[in-house]
This record gives structure tokens, sequence and C-alpha cells, in this order.
């Protein structure tokens, strides 16, 4: 699995950003996309370095099928 790159991550229920952030580190080539339904938290996750989160329920995501590797 060490040898796994994905391209697109989506981080579903972002909150603060914590995980997207680590990824970003993780995979510097990768787009990750940290979404969540409170704009309280995405502007947290905004303030700690999370590039462009998006505000977005898990039940209607604003994103087309397929779009992420992981």
């Amino acid at each position: 699995m060490a040898d796994w790159q994905p391209r697109d991550v989506l981080d579903l229920a972002s909150g603060s950003g914590d995980l997207a952030l680590a990824m970003q580190r993780q995979l510097p080539e990768a787009k990750i996309v940290a979404a969540d339904f409170s704009p309280e938290m995405l502007e947290i996750a905004r303030a700690k370095g999370v590039r462009k989160p998006v505000l977005a329920d898990a039940l209607q995501l604003p994103f087309e099928n397929a779009s992420f590797d992981a």
C-alpha cells in the first residue's frame, strides 16, 4: 500500500480540518478536498491552512460520482 498515491481525496465531515492537513502533508501532489456542513468548523479549518474547504451536506454532495480516489 506504500506505493498508492491517490490524486483526488475527499475528507468528508472534515470538521476543523486536521485530517485534511495531515493528508496534504503526506500527499503533496494530491488534491485534498475538505467538506463539512458546519461553516464555523470550516472557518477553523481555513484558519489552520486547509485550502478551499467546501460547505456541503454528506447526503447531497456537490461532486460528480467517482470524483475521488479516496
